[in-house]
């Protein structure tokens, strides 16, 4: 018995979820991308914080200096966590493999 309607089912109520549904699949890629090439997951971090449902719109120019603020101020809050696995030590210099 159908409760929701012919509008919910099938093509007509997924079209809605679609785009959510790529942007996590890219997302995830993303993430297992970092991870393969750092090989090791502990040496990945993801900072990303929770944003309020749609108070930000795909590629809205006028949104920038407020996800700006917003990553500053995550990056602020961040910082003490990230500190100790990042910059406690200085970085071995870079030595290519190859040389041309």
């Amino acid at each position: 018995m159908r409760t929701r309607g012919w509008w919910r089912s099938g093509l007509f109520g997924f079209a809605p979820k679609v785009v959510d549904v790529f942007m996590t699949a890219q997302s995830d890629v993303s993430c297992g991308s970092a991870i393969h090439l750092l090989g090791d997951r502990h040496n990945f971090h993801r900072i990303s914080p929770a944003l309020p449902a749609k108070r930000y719109g795909l590629d809205v120019v006028r949104e920038l200096p407020s996800l700006s603020g917003l990553g500053n101020t995550e990056a602020r809050r961040r910082l003490q966590d990230i500190r100790p696995l990042f910059f406690s030590d200085r970085a071995q210099e870079f030595v290519p493999d190859l040389t041309l």
